[in-house]
């Protein structure tokens, strides 16, 4: 990929505010990214998939997959996860599954592009799917429940999966649960599809852990809280599957008030900078990485520039950061300074409904 290329980018989005509207037939959205410009624009639409809130894309590009977040799906209690290639034009619908929990929040794929694992929020348990090499999802091959409860009485009553993920080596799979107050880690069976109960790393009661996000040398896991907005930073030993607390850091200044549900963070290539985002404040973080301990220093807090900020990506250049902004029906570009971390709005914006997801690709 040059720098000149453009960038194919699908947003996931809510086709309905609540539970009694009716499903929008646009569900995931195409667009195309010009890291020349810093502009995004509108080319496409998958319709009739009900509320595919994550996504994830398959390393060859063939293949697009995607949770549906509800409470049932296609008769069966629990959520959905559909499957597309996007070898086809227009993209086409393969299949989708019942993920046997509700309110499916994420997906991800092993390295082998074998198996797909979802987090059920509401379920508060993991599923694993065999994909085919049509990009077939078969049945589900494994369902682990998470138990459990922590202090907060609204929020924290039960079980809440909120993102699984494959360490590098592809070994362990870690899984952070909102409603414990804790980090999963199991062993995976790449043969079986099974996860084998590993070992359990709890973090600050109430903190409600949400994404997590792998530094590029593997040495260090991320974890942004959705309930106090804070990261915190894990050394992890790859051979025992194990974390390590280093630093939990509040992603706001001691002068900002304001409601603090932590939702996204991504790390640059370079491992330099980490970018976390809250929906309270509607605002973006922006980290310096200590290359030799992985801690991190807070350099800014910026207004996100729309309401709800979720999901956000970097551009393949890493020179953008696009923010989606579920309630404000937005998309907003910031500019990244590649020495400072700093980011800036551009003035560039696409207007789509209720977006909270973004994936790009070349």
């Amino acid at each position: 990929m040059t720098a000149e290329s453009k960038q194919r980018v699908y947003v996931g989005t809510y086709t309905r505010r609540s539970a009694d509207q009716p499903h929008r037939r646009e569900s995931i959205y195409l667009c195309e990214f010009d890291p020349v410009s810093g502009t995004l624009e509108l080319r496409g639409a998958i319709a009739d998939v009900p509320n595919p809130s994550f996504l994830a894309i398959s390393k060859d590009e063939k293949f697009l997959f995607a949770v549906n977040e509800e409470s049932s799906f296609h008769g069966v209690d629990g959520g959905g996860a559909s499957a597309f290639s996007l070898d086809t034009s227009p993209i086409s619908f393969i299949n989708a599954r019942p993920t046997h929990g509700e309110s499916p929040c994420y997906i991800t794929l092993d390295a082998a592009q074998k198996w797909a694992l979802v987090a059920n929020y509401t379920g508060g348990n993991l599923t694993v799917f065999p994909i085919a090499e049509n990009g077939q999802l078969g049945a589900a091959a494994f369902i682990h429940q998470n138990e459990g409860h922590s202090v907060n009485a609204e929020r924290q009553k039960s079980a809440h999966a909120h993102c699984v993920i494959f360490d590098p080596a592809g070994r362990y799979v870690l899984a952070a649960d909102l409603g414990i107050d804790q980090v999963l880690v199991f062993r995976f069976d790449a043969a079986s599809g099974h996860l084998l109960p590993h070992r359990a790393t709890a973090v600050e009661p109430g903190a409600g852990p949400r994404h997590l996000e792998f530094h590029p040398n593997g040495k260090f896991l991320y974890l942004v809280n959705e309930l106090n907005f804070s990261v915190t930073v894990f050394s992890y030993d790859a051979d025992q599957g194990a974390l390590a607390h280093k630093q939990t850091i509040i992603a706001l200044p001691d002068h900002v008030e304001g409601a603090r549900w932590g939702a996204d963070i991504h790390i640059t290539r370079s491992g330099e900078f980490l970018y976390a985002s809250n929906r309270g404040v509607d605002c973006i973080a922006a980290f310096a990485v200590n290359p030799q301990d992985g801690t991190l220093t807070l350099i800014e807090t910026v207004p996100s520039g729309g309401s709800m900020p979720r999901n956000f990506a970097l551009d393949l250049t890493e020179n953008y950061l696009l923010a989606a902004h579920q309630n404000s029906d937005s998309i907003i570009i910031f500019k990244i300074d590649k020495t400072t971390g700093k980011l800036t709005q551009t003035g560039h914006a696409l207007s789509i409904p209720s977006p909270v997801c973004v994936k790009i690709v070349e």
